[in-house]
């Protein structure tokens, strides 16, 4: 597995507002960023614009900031916001950053209206070809696990979580309302319970740690996140909801993996 990522959020999104703030340029989008609903300015909110102004963080971390510092002065921001998309110091940085403007749940990428850990498991047990990476130091580790062994795989799922590259990483989506739909057409006709976890695969998820010494030691809460079974259907089951929720409201779903907050 890949190892880097190590979280999978996703996210509800009003889709006809992604487009418009993705379509809109200068003036046009100014005055739809004035526009928009956003939650009430919070003391964090304001405390945040105060740093902002008195010149704490670098220009090029303003994106950032900039849906917190939206919601204190409207005009101001949004007029700040067109002039740090129109610069794009760093590509797409300020884009993507506006695209979580069109998320329902207030929410932003790094967090979502849903997050997942140990992302990598689920999708070990759900894409065929993801089940053959190799593990690494842990498998120099170690002669005790069990071979590879083929799986079925579960395309809807994997599907689900982005997909993947041909790099076999995983991949982030915007899915419109449509596709959203169509994925969950697809997952309410899948049986969670037929997901599989690979011996092997379940074995390096249990066994995650260099103990003193050599040898690997068992890393897997079980007291917190029930077995490796438990956790697979487990999150398989909140995927599964998050997509019938998109379908229901006619929204679209961000896909969005990522290493810890």
């Amino acid at each position: 597995m890949s190892g880097r990522l190590s979280n999978l959020s996703f996210n509800l999104v009003d889709w006809k507002i992604r487009e418009q703030i993705l379509t809109a340029k200068g003036d046009q989008l100014e005055s739809l960023l004035c526009a928009l609903e956003l939650p009430p300015a919070e003391d964090g909110d304001r405390q945040l614009v105060k740093r902002l102004d008195a010149g704490e963080f670098h220009q090029i971390l303003h994106p950032v900031y900039i849906r917190q510092a939206l919601r204190v002065d409207r005009p101001r921001f949004a007029k700040r916001a067109v002039e740090l998309y129109e610069q794009n110091q760093v590509p797409g940085f300020m884009r993507s950053h506006l695209e979580e403007l069109a998320f329902v749940g207030g929410s932003s990428r790094m967090w979502g209206d849903l997050q997942l850990i140990y992302p990598d498991v689920l999708l070990g047990c759900c894409d065929r070809e993801y089940a053959r990476l190799p593990f690494g130091w842990l498998e120099e580790a170690t002669t005790e696990a069990p071979p590879f062994e083929e799986i079925a795989g579960a395309p809807a799922m994997t599907r689900a979580m982005g997909g993947l590259s041909p790099e076999m990483e995983p991949l982030d989506q915007a899915y419109d309302p449509t596709a959203a739909a169509e994925i969950a057409a697809a997952l309410e006709v899948f049986s969670i319970e037929s997901i599989v976890v690979p011996p092997r695969l379940r074995f390096f998820t249990e066994n995650g740690g260099l103990g003193i010494g050599g040898g690997l030691i068992k890393t897997w809460e079980e007291e917190y996140l029930g077995t490796v079974d438990e956790f697979v259907r487990g999150a398989a089951d909140k995927i599964r909801e998050i997509y019938l929720q998109a379908r229901a409201r006619h929204l679209g779903v961000d896909v969005y993996w990522h290493s810890n907050p």
